[in-house]
């Protein structure tokens, strides 16, 4: 938290799925090009840590196919889901051997949501599909574009699962497969949309910021310079949001601008601290930079390699990926 490098990893190649933090003993698992790594970090003292079955299987390694895999899922007992480029689901147990695979097609898929016992993910022909106890409840088509990743949004309607698509349209689906509502824009839907508690859900449509209502109603729109290129965060009561002049901005529940700072560059991810307290960003300059909820600055610093992704830890550090892995 207060910008002290306390340990590093060499990958051996760039991280370009995602990492995931786990509860149990500090297990890091990064994704890359058809690998999944599992580390777990030196204690508090710099001692090596006691072996753990993640990390000590093949070496910490899973070989996930030849083709890239998607953002990571953790499980309760340790394990882990991920969607790949190859269109199979897997997913890994705590012990990190394989518990089930489900071929969902043959297209790219993206990030899996988790709403019970069920996982909710997109393709890259329109669909949107449900498994449980990696078997397929339902593949719902919704577009002939690519869909972006699913986000949920419970209201005293109950529980949905919010998609957009490139032809500016926001679907709404029920746990059960069918449509509730769905919203029409002008611009494309280019990020998942984010819920702001059970009242409001952010979409990002072309330039634009717009908060959009349980029922699917357009309550308000801001438009951003050079339009959005990291966020949403749902963070501090509002969201945060970096737009294309390396601007930051956190937005109310009510479509007003709460405060603007400049980053420098623009943004490669934002991520909200775990306890939120604060804002993380990491920029196209090779700087990462912290923020506090009333927009005062934290933490500024240069790492030697250019960061690309950011991950909040429950102890307050932040995991870094970089560039050259």
């Amino acid at each position: 938290a207060d910008g002290k490098l306390l340990w590093w990893y060499p990958a051996g190649a760039q991280v370009r799925g995602g990492l995931v933090g786990r509860k149990d003993g500090g297990v890091i698992m990064g994704v890359m090009d058809g690998a999944v790594l599992a580390v777990v970090p030196p204690d508090a003292n710099g001692q090596a840590a006691p072996d753990h079955p993640m990390a000590s299987a093949s070496k910490g390694v899973r070989r996930m196919g030849r083709r890239r895999v998607g953002p990571l899922l953790p499980l309760p007992d340790g394990g882990f889901v991920v969607a790949g480029a190859d269109g199979v689901v897997r997913a890994v147990g705590g012990d990190g051997w394989p518990v089930w695979t489900l071929a969902a097609g043959r297209e790219r898929l993206g990030a899996l949501v988790q709403h019970g016992e069920d996982l909710y993910f997109s393709d890259n022909r329109g669909s949107l599909l449900c498994l449980r106890d990696g078997r397929l409840r339902f593949r719902l088509r919704l577009d002939r574009l690519p869909l972006t990743d699913p986000a949920l949004l419970s209201s005293a309607a109950g529980v949905r699962i919010l998609v957009g698509s490139a032809e500016g349209r926001v679907w709404a689906v029920t746990p059960q497969g069918r449509v509730a509502w769905f919203h029409a824009g002008a611009n494309a839907v280019s990020r998942a949309p984010v819920a702001l508690g059970n009242k409001l859900a952010l979409v990002v449509m072309g330039d634009e910021v717009a908060g959009v209502d349980p029922s699917g109603n357009e309550l308000w729109s801001h438009k951003l310079p050079a339009g959005v290129v990291a966020g949403p965060v749902a963070w501090a009561g509002g969201a945060a949001v970096a737009d294309g002049l390396g601007g930051l901005h956190l937005i109310s529940a009510a479509g007003a601008v709460t405060w603007t700072r400049d980053l420098g560059s623009p943004a490669l991810d934002l991520r909200a601290s775990l306890d939120g307290g604060a804002i993380w960003a990491a920029t196209t300059a090779g700087r990462i930079l912290a923020h506090a909820r009333d927009g005062q600055p934290l933490v500024a610093l240069s790492p030697l390699a250019s960061p690309t992704r950011l991950v909040p830890l429950a102890s307050g550090a932040l995991l870094v990926a970089s560039r050259g892995g």
